[in-house]
């Protein structure tokens, strides 16, 4: 009995550290008492950049709080005994200096914690591997039904790539989307000295776990690999879309982290049905082999590749409304509710005349966020886009 609670507890624990939000987050299943766990993550690669290791802990009682860990001492340290500083930037997240550090393939590499309260940390130590060059991004437009009340229309995006050396084996990828869109409605404001965009542009960064192993395949090779979906239910397809993508090559021992997390997430039934091994993370407490520790640290070298999809290149499918609210609102203009409505927001658009008189009685209004899409992206195009 007590092995079984044991396991239940582990699985909430890798759920609870896959979340990404930076701030105190609350979860209430029906769980027992699990106190002061520690959440490690941290990655390098060989590209010149900052890299980020992001430490909390699983606090509370019978609900569970993941709360950042600050004022930690972190570095990672080399075969050669050099030790590279990282430092806090947000609460929780320690950053390293790419004028000062930068991974090299076939480097060792230790990450090392000490939390305020002097408890030391420390990863395997990893070697860099080398990843083979992505040969190949491509798309392909999809309707079907995945169940009688769930229709997917949108694009698959798939990944290609080989290992002719055979010492790959086990891939993990990463994207950032970059996505064009337009605001619902489109209006010359009275005021001509304000001008809203026509175009704007938004940009997220992957959350979900990408990974794949070409051991399925008795080869090195992974060909068409599905690894991102993108539906009509959001705004991503309506002009042009971009994404690039990172590859990264893993160990068998992180191949494995990330594979029970993504099973313990996608199960549709019990939460906690599937256990993840205990022996996954490789990071522990050097001074007390007891403590519970959930993380991982790993080392990869870096292949990009980009790839756009234009609106006009797919058939023709509809985008799902995503503003309800962008209807124009007649205000009198001896009422006081022209004042309310542009202190929530709003925009005057035009005016109304008496058709008799030939008098303005009133002003047409409407939210900003149906006019302004500068509120929700950026009025510039990403630099890989060349627009």
């Amino acid at each position: 009995m007590k092995d079984i609670k044991k396991k239940v507890i582990i699985v909430f624990l890798i759920l609870a550290f896959i979340s990404k939000q930076s701030c105190i987050e609350r979860f209430v299943p029906d769980l027992i008492e699990y106190k002061n766990t520690i959440v490690i993550e941290g990655f390098v690669c060989d590209l010149k950049e900052a890299y980020k290791i992001r430490i909390s802990k699983l606090i509370g009682l019978n609900a569970v709080y993941k709360a950042p860990v600050s004022r930690a001492i972190v570095s990672v340290m080399d075969q050669r005994g050099s030790e590279f500083f990282f430092t806090e930037i947000e609460k929780g997240s320690y950053y390293s200096d790419p004028n000062e550090f930068v991974g090299s393939i076939g480097s060792v590499y230790k990450l090392r914690v000490q939390t305020d309260d002097g408890r030391v940390y420390e990863s395997d130590s990893v070697p860099m591997l080398r990843s083979p060059d992505i040969d190949n991004l491509s798309y392909q437009f999809v309707k079907s039904n995945l169940r009688e009340d769930d229709e997917f229309i949108g694009v698959e995006v798939k990944v290609s790539t080989h290992d002719p050396e055979n010492n790959s084996w086990y891939y993990k990828w990463e994207f950032i989307e970059d996505w064009k869109f337009s605001p619902p409605v489109f209006f010359d404001t009275v005021n001509s000295s304000v001008r809203y965009p026509e175009y704007c542009y938004k940009t997220s960064k992957s959350s979900s776990i990408n990974i794949f192993s070409s051991l399925v395949n008795n080869s090195d090779m992974v060909t068409d690999f599905v690894f991102h979906k993108i539906s009509n239910q959001s705004d991503r397809l309506s002009i042009k879309y971009g994404i690039r993508v990172r590859q990264m090559v893993i160990s068998d021992k992180t191949f494995r982290f990330y594979k029970s997390l993504n099973e313990s997430n996608s199960n549709t039934g019990n939460l906690f049905e599937v256990p993840p091994s205990k022996s996954v993370s490789n990071i522990r407490n050097i001074n007390d082999i007891d403590e519970s520790v959930i993380g991982i640290f790993y080392a990869s070298s870096t292949k990009e590749k980009s790839l756009i999809i234009l609106r006009d290149d797919l058939p023709n499918f509809s985008i799902a409304k995503l503003y309800s609210e962008c209807n124009l609102v007649e205000v009198p203009t001896n009422s006081a509710l022209y004042g309310e409505y542009i202190s929530i927001g709003y925009i005057q658009i035009s005016t109304y005349f008496d058709p008799i008189a030939g008098v303005m009685i009133g002003v047409l209004v409407m939210s900003r966020e149906c006019i302004d899409c500068s509120m929700s992206g950026k009025t510039f195009p990403p630099e890989y886009w060349n627009e």
